[in-house]
């Protein structure tokens, strides 16, 4: 005989398999769960889009602090702004490379040295794949009076810069830059400058679809960001300086 305990067990399993069976019939239970999958085939794109609308909200904030500390940088050296710098940066520092030269405006740590630029959240776009590199984003270095060489911008003065809410001056990195000179990498992670300066590299060096929708950020050259969903035409690189 089953001690008591055990008896009551299986009494009470047996009275809740009858009222569970009392209560919904197969077909009921079918359509029950027919809705729950409908609900969750809802919600779960919902879900997605207002995560992945918060990552590119995220980026387009990380690109005004890079804008702010650009301007704290131009305001602190008579209005001179970095483009295409030198990577002996420490030896030239009239044209240093624009990450490190906005790099202690941005909370680098004291000393900080080229291994360290990857770990610094407001350098990067939340949604680039590829990691350890300087930054996600590449600055606008074009000289449109150099073409067709197209040599890179120096720095140059952020009044002089024609229209610059029409002209875009930092933007998304691409994945990848494609092969490097230096043997069998992604030349990304052998871009010291992560820049664009010749009309090749907008189609090598940018992204515009990493986002949803197929969107991407762009801060234009007086510091306001904005979500753009398709490639910018050539002339939008043009700062109109040609004597700098």
């Amino acid at each position: 005989m089953l001690p008591r305990t055990q008896g009551s067990m299986r009494l009470w399993h047996r009275r809740l398999r009858s009222t569970v069976a009392g209560a919904f019939s197969l077909p009921e239970l079918l359509v029950v769960i027919g809705i729950v999958a409908v609900l969750l085939g809802i919600a779960l794109p919902v879900v997605y889009r207002v995560r992945q609308y918060a990552i590119r909200s995220q980026c387009a904030s990380n690109m005004r602090q890079i804008g702010v500390a650009l301007s704290t940088y131009a305001a602190e050296q008579g209005g001179w702004t970095p483009r295409y710098g030198l990577y002996a940066h420490e030896r030239t520092p009239a044209h240093p490379i624009w990450i490190v030269a906005v790099a202690p405006l941005l909370n680098a740590p004291k000393g900080f040295g080229w291994d360290d630029l990857p770990k610094m959240a407001v350098l990067q776009c939340p949604s680039h794949p590829t990691e350890k590199i300087p930054t996600g984003y590449v600055l606008n270095a074009f000289a449109f009076e150099t073409q067709p060489e197209w040599t890179g911008s120096p720095p140059v003065q952020i009044g002089k810069v024609r229209n610059p809410a029409a002209v875009a001056w930092l933007l998304e990195a691409s994945d990848r830059f494609g092969p490097s000179k230096y043997g069998p990498y992604d030349a990304i992670f052998f871009e010291p400058y992560h820049v664009v300066r010749a009309p090749d590299q907008l189609g090598q060096r940018l992204s515009w679809q990493r986002h949803v929708r197929r969107t991407s950020n762009v801060m234009f050259a007086d510091g306001h960001v904005q979500t753009v969903n398709a490639p910018l035409p050539l002339e939008r690189f043009d700062d109109g300086i040609r004597n700098r």
